[in-house]
């Protein structure tokens, strides 16, 4: 028996880090994923990256690599959606770039999860795989706020807030373009958080105005995307760019691409994900597109288009295949 699951990368339009004191945020799910084929093993279970070239058995030769794995394996026995585990085999897959705030460990973790539950046998739904996978993650990252594996989850356009995930149903328009910049510079997320929660607390009084004015900007969002206002959507994500920049993730590589972006004629430019590092997101349109990828070659380390994908986790072969 084979099972085999996929799930998308995502980008934060609005509200990262913010979304972790329970402000609201806007995420979307990239058409980059990840892929993860669960099959029958004899003695024991093991984990193969396709991709980076590891492979790795519970209980034997573990790495830090195999925690979000076997924590997940973990939490569903503990939760009771597996009464017992048999051996397989995982082999995974991504075309998420590791490392660049694209949501590439939540989206397998995702996959992860709709393949192990799909291989047992075990009745469940997206809450589901969103509840379990988000476990995985604890072990990555140091507070995960859960955007990232609800977008892998759901799909399309997602407004979240305090673990309550909501699918939007309106979408950017047909000339909206996304271009994924790659600043090239490595950064941990787990790093990243812990950073901007410990400002907080040295700073509480002031950022809870920051955090106020980062949930309002989310509300006027909604009603940009709603209103399918490119312009206002634009500035919108200048303003959290700068918001993000008070709370200390931003740098001078991100910087000089934002503000080249806007300058080669981008409607706006944002850290995606965690900051301090990573990647930017820069919305525009086919008619600016060419000129702004040009443009941005000096600073950037790659790029990636990229489209909102309204597909969630999807299981492609059932167990009864």
């Amino acid at each position: 028996m084979k099972v085999c699951s996929t799930a998308p990368g995502k980008v934060i339009l609005f509200g990262e880090h913010f979304v972790v004191k329970g402000a609201p945020a806007i995420a979307g799910a990239l058409s980059l994923r990840a892929k993860v084929c669960i099959e029958d093993r004899v003695g024991g279970i093991e984990v193969v990256s396709m991709d980076r070239g590891w492979r790795m058995e519970f209980g034997r030769n573990e790495l830090p690599q195999l925690r979000q794995f076997k924590r997940i394996v973990e939490y569903a026995v503990e939760e009771g959606y597996l009464s017992g585990v048999k051996s397989f085999r995982a082999c995974i897959w991504s075309r998420i770039p590791v490392g660049a705030g694209l949501g590439s460990s939540a989206a397998t973790a995702v996959a992860f999860t709709a393949s192990l539950l799909e291989f047992h046998g075990v009745s469940y739904g997206a809450s589901d795989v969103w509840r379990v996978s988000l476990e995985g993650e604890r072990e990555v990252h140091v507070n995960p706020s859960g955007i990232d594996n609800a977008t892998a989850t759901y799909g399309g356009l997602v407004l979240y807030r305090k673990g309550v995930v909501r699918r939007l149903k309106a979408r950017l328009p047909k000339e909206a373009l996304l271009l994924i910049v790659d600043t090239g510079v490595e950064r941990s997320t787990g790093r990243a958080v812990k950073h901007v929660l410990e400002m907080y607390e040295r700073h509480e009084g002031v950022f809870k105005h920051i955090y106020r004015a980062a949930s309002s900007l989310v509300s006027e969002a909604l009603k940009a995307i709603r209103g399918r206002d490119l312009v206002k959507l634009g500035e919108l994500m200048q303003l959290n760019q700068g918001l993000l920049r008070t709370i200390g993730v931003s740098n001078s590589s991100i910087e000089n691409i934002v503000y080249s972006a806007v300058k080669l004629g981008a409607l706006g430019a944002k850290i995606t994900g965690a900051g301090m590092g990573g990647s930017v997101i820069v919305l525009t349109t086919k008619g600016g597109f060419s000129a702004i990828l040009e443009g941005l070659k000096p600073f950037a380390k790659g790029f990636i288009p990229a489209k909102i994908d309204s597909r969630g986790y999807t299981v492609l072969f059932s167990r009864n295949n």
